[in-house]
């Protein structure tokens, strides 16, 4: 006795040492054990997935949608799927149909609806020959808002692509380019939140009679958009140019009718990306041919167009491959990401980053910060808003020389440009053969929600759909033992705790673990000055998955601890209480 209370009183003093000496970033740093081997399927269907793509839908919470081709008799569909940062799916097993109309469907597009839903719009080719647009909008409960197999937002002539985002009203606004009279150019359509095209048939031809391609958009603030593009009207003097343009809610040009040019540097451009300034006017991201190469930018105001910064952009980098990725910064100016070959000891891509601000002053140096320079290849970086100011960035890599396939890393970066993560960053997935094709969607203070292609299961179900969730400190959310599959181990190999879930609760939660052999097993509850509160198994149990369940409706708010012991496994994790 007198031993099992000395052991009881050391497990309390270490524990209150815990709590009150270790800082808090260091406690939860082991609040999460995710395992970037194992990670949340979304979808296993037989066949391939294709392309998925992710936005917020609620707190903690995201819809993936990706192209299907599980069913052969009616080529490739959309499907999407509700999940929450835990991994955990909402809606049917591998997602629910979008649209499975003949012929192709592919190519999605999302975004919010601003009430907890979204709009989906992708390529549709139920016409033969001809390739359209479509759309539907969808709840947070997975009901179809719109037509069965959306409403057609264009119903012809429909290139590759589609831009999209939200009008604020529960509609979008879309563009994509279309080929006419033998050339390229592009058009957009307005979609009202009944699901009621608004420009016309078939949309609003930008850019008047020349050879134009690559658009870009983004908000007015004012239920419109601001457009960028890549602009041929000039090809015989100095090839491609970036010009822009600004539609009203009404399809109405703001600017001069054709358009304003933003850059007609010698050499051509390529548009890349915009974004809102906040004022109503736009930042706009370009990839540009004038001396070595690289990512230009320039800021345009809302009343006419003008550039306010340099003439012919800010230069941002001068060796990148062309690609590159902008976020607003949220106070006038912009992050931007991309991939860079300047400092790469082996010959290979690394991700770089910079932020300009809203006077168009480079905020992180001359050539920006390294957001990760590891030996190998690092590709397609995708970022959002970390709801502190800073960005959360996934992008493909194959760093090790060993490895016949690609992984998911992420890194978070803040405003002064600064790793906040590991200095590489962070594995988040390293399954067996290639992950690839990431997107990620923001959840403020919880994390992100990291969606991709996923080859693991290759040889017996295709390429599928899997996700992971990634905290706000950098670690991994643990995958519910729930959603694993156990019918080829049956037995579990090692001891093991899960988070309880849900985490923050009220007044219910459930605290999952597992034991490879039979053993006497305890799992009690503790209060933050070490009291035992309660005491939810404490017996002889057999190997296997095991659940308990806390009802804590008894006990006041705040942080609890539980601890589960089975023979020489100890371990104590976090939980917290809100009333």
């Amino acid at each position: 006795m007198k031993t099992q209370k000395n052991n009881h009183q050391s497990f309390f003093k270490h524990l209150i040492l815990i709590i009150f000496v270790i800082p808090i970033p260091v406690l939860l740093a082991a609040y999460w054990e995710g395992d970037p081997a194992e990670n949340a399927p979304v979808c296993r269907a037989p066949e391939d997935q294709w392309y998925p793509v992710v936005c917020a839908s609620g707190t903690g919470k995201a819809i993936i949608v990706w192209r299907d081709e599980r069913n052969e008799t009616t080529g490739s569909d959309i499907y999407a799927q509700r999940v929450n940062i835990h991994g955990e799916v909402f809606w049917a097993t591998d997602g629910i149909e979008v649209c499975n109309a003949p012929e192709d469907q592919h190519n999605p597009a999302v975004v919010e609806d601003g009430q907890g839903g979204v709009i989906i719009a992708w390529r549709d080719s139920r016409g033969d020959t001809i390739t359209a647009i479509y759309a539907q909008r969808m709840d947070s409960s997975g009901t179809f808002l719109w037509a069965d197999n959306g409403i057609a937002a264009c119903t012809e002539g429909a290139g590759l692509d589609i831009e999209m985002i939200s009008d604020g009203q529960g509609g979008a606004i879309l563009a994509w380019e279309a080929a006419i009279v033998g050339r390229n150019t592009f058009f957009t359509q307005h979609i009202d939140s009944s699901g009621q095209p608004l420009w016309g048939e078939d949309g609003i031809h930008i850019g008047g009679i020349s050879s134009n391609m690559d658009p870009k958009l983004t908000t007015d603030g004012s239920g419109g958009a601001i457009f960028a593009w890549t602009d041929g009207r000039n090809s015989s003097q100095s090839n491609f140019d970036i010009y822009a343009q600004h539609l009203n809610g009404e399809g109405i040009s703001q600017w001069t009718q054709d358009g304003v040019a933003v850059t007609r540097a010698d050499y051509g451009q390529r548009a890349r990306g915009i974004v809102s300034d906040m004022e109503g006017g736009a930042i706009i991201l370009w990839y540009d041919y004038r001396w070595d190469n690289g990512l230009y930018t320039q800021r345009v105001s809302s009343s006419s167009g003008n550039s306010l910064w340099l003439t012919d952009g800010v230069a941002i980098d001068s060796t990148t491959d062309g690609k590159g990725e902008i976020i607003s910064d949220n106070a006038g100016g912009a992050y931007y990401f991309w991939e860079d070959r300047s400092f790469s000891t082996d010959h290979t891509t690394d991700i770089y980053g910079q932020r300009i601000d809203a006077s168009g002053s480079p905020l992180w140096g001359a050539y920006g910060v390294p957001v990760c320079d590891h030996q190998g290849y690092q590709y397609a970086p995708r970022t959002v808003h970390d709801g502190s100011g800073g960005v959360i960035l996934t992008w493909n890599d194959y760093r090790n020389s060993d490895s016949t396939s690609w992984d998911i890393y992420a890194q978070r970066v803040n405003s002064s440009g600064g790793k906040m993560w590991s200095t590489e960053g962070v594995c988040i997935s390293n399954a067996l053969n290639s992950q690839e094709y990431p997107e990620i969607a923001g959840c403020d203070s919880l994390g992100a929600i990291i969606t991709w292609v996923d080859s693991r299961n290759y040889d017996t179900s295709g390429r599928d759909i899997y996700m992971q969730g990634v905290d706000i400190e950098g670690n991994l959310y643990d995958v519910p033992n729930s959603i694993y599959d156990h019918s080829i181990e049956k037995v579990p190999t090692k001891v093991k705790m899960y988070q309880n879930y849900p985490n923050p609760f009220n007044p219910v939660t459930t605290i999952k673990y597992t034991l490879p052999r039979a053993c006497h097993a305890k799992l009690t509850i503790c209060n933050i000055l070490g009291q035992r509160v309660a005491s939810l198994v404490d017996g002889h149990q057999k190997a296997g998955y095991k659940t308990a369940r806390w009802d804590a409706s008894s006990f006041s708010s705040g942080i609890y601890f539980y601890r589960l012991q089975a023979g020489d496994f100890v371990q104590t994790r976090k939980m917290v209480l809100i009333r």
